[in-house]
């Protein structure tokens, strides 16, 4: 890893990290004070919503962004127009889609198929999920100069309009929840934060003034690992989100909105590994594919080694700490939440996959990825279910938590094959879980004394 790119690193990882420690700081305040003015049934209504939108959104990832980032060509104005072009086409195919999938819910909750107080029975869900689904639209309209800032890791614009745009969101939501209490607000969030970045991704960011244009060569191009990206996609959103679908049927409104709280803090620091993958490790790996490939295994270990020493003490520390944390910045409501949180966080480890999965992408390997995501799939499909039966919800949730392990052997040994394994470096994380627990026992130990 040359100098240049070591630099351009530190400076983007810089403004990554402050861009998600500040738009976290606003999601959790939001978080906070949405949760005194909604009713936990909407939080469950929303997460069910917002999982619909997102499953649909990725299965149909026809790999623009990768290629953006990846190839030699992603500078020429035609390439850029196509990309553009075949990105608002997507986003209308969501709107279709999602609009269908809520009339089907519409038929559905009419019927006895769900049991009385299933978040599926709400007259309320079908319009929620149809109108997330069209959110996509606005945000099908951004510059594909956004990713070309990531794939040069000049970050602090994008930054800038991303923070920007939350604020919008999620003072738009806070404003309409007050007035209304309406469930309603969650999803006008979406709409306003899309619009925002989209608009100001055209006029702020460097780079060519982009149309809709058409060269079919770019499109072959853009489209050439759409089957392995949509499958990969399609398998990671169904293992990700089956948790709200299945529980959604399985356990009543109020719990499943404790869940979705408990989740939402799990994703604070699953979203901050994503967001370094696919901002910085993923554009830093296909940069070095590309000029000094040989470096590859180098690049990583020097990316790995210090999320998984990370992941591991966050993972350790929430174990403990997840229960006062909860019981100190939500009412009596949301108690249930902390066990949940506490169980979840031993499921951080298994976020590290993500930064190992960038060096693959880099490779071009998209077949791997999709080898993975099929495992975690199988994992947890057959998974939950089963611990659910035999346990009920806090089988469900270890279930949950664990269903990544057995595809962490499975990246290793292709990471092998590949010739950018690591050793005894892929181990760090579990003496980094160990120490994160000895310090989570001492300070919930600590905390009766210091209260």
């Amino acid at each position: 890893m040359n100098s240049s790119l070591a630099s351009r690193l530190k400076r983007s990882g810089l403004w990554v990290l402050l861009g998600l420690g500040l738009s976290q700081a606003l999601r959790f305040s939001s978080n906070l004070i949405l949760t005194r003015l909604l009713m936990p049934e909407h939080f469950g209504l929303m997460a069910v919503a917002t999982v619909a939108m997102v499953v649909i959104g990725l299965i149909l990832d026809v790999g623009i962004r990768q290629a953006l980032i990846r190839s030699p060509r992603a500078e020429d104005p035609a390439f850029l127009s196509t990309a553009f072009t075949l990105q608002i086409l997507r986003a209308l195919v969501i709107g279709v889609i999602g609009s269908s999938v809520a009339l089907g819910l519409l038929a559905l909750g009419r019927t006895d198929l769900f049991p009385p107080g299933s978040v599926y029975r709400s007259e309320l869900l079908p319009g929620m999920v149809a109108l997330m689904a069209w959110s996509m639209l606005p945000a099908g309209c951004n510059s594909p100069n956004l990713e070309m800032a990531d794939r040069r890791l000049q970050i602090r614009q994008s930054t800038l309009i991303e923070l920007t745009a939350q604020f919008s969101g999620l003072l738009s939501t806070a404003l309409i929840a007050w007035s209304t209490r309406s469930p309603w607000s969650l999803v006008a969030g979406p709409w306003i934060s899309a619009s925002v970045t989209a608009i100001l991704s055209h006029l702020i960011l460097p780079g060519p003034k982009v149309r809709f244009g058409w060269d079919p060569v770019a499109a072959r191009e853009i489209l050439g690992n759409t089957r392995w990206i949509l499958a990969a996609t399609a398998l990671s959103m169904l293992a990700m989100n089956f948790d709200r679908l299945f529980l959604g049927g399985a356990i009543d409104a109020t719990l499943l909105g404790c869940y979705a709280i408990a989740l939402s803090l799990y994703n604070v620091v699953e979203m901050i590994i994503q967001r370094l993958t696919g901002r910085i490790s993923f554009p830093a790996f296909s940069e070095i594919q590309r000029e000094r490939p040989q470096d590859l295994r180098r690049g990583l270990d020097r990316i790995q080694l210090p999320v998984d020493i990370g992941l591991g003490l966050i993972a350790g520390v929430f174990f403990h700490a997840a229960v006062p944390l909860v019981d100190l910045f939500y009412d009596d409501r949301y108690a249930a939440a902390g066990p949940m949180f506490s169980t979840l966080a031993i499921g951080l480890i298994g976020v590290r996959l993500n930064v190992t999965s960038g060096a693959f992408m880099a490779r071009g390997r998209f077949d791997l990825l999709t080898h993975v995501q099929a495992l975690n799939c199988v994992t947890l499909l057959l998974g939950l279910p089963q611990a659910f039966s035999w346990g009920g919800l806090p089988a469900a949730l270890w279930a949950l938590a664990l269903h990544r392990l057995p595809s962490t052997f499975l990246v290793m040994a292709y990471a092998r094959g590949l010739g950018i394994g690591r050793g005894l470096r892929e181990w760090a994380v579990v003496p980094a879980l160990a120490a994160g627990y000895l310090i989570g026992l001492v300070c919930c130990a600590l905390v009766p004394v210091i209260g």
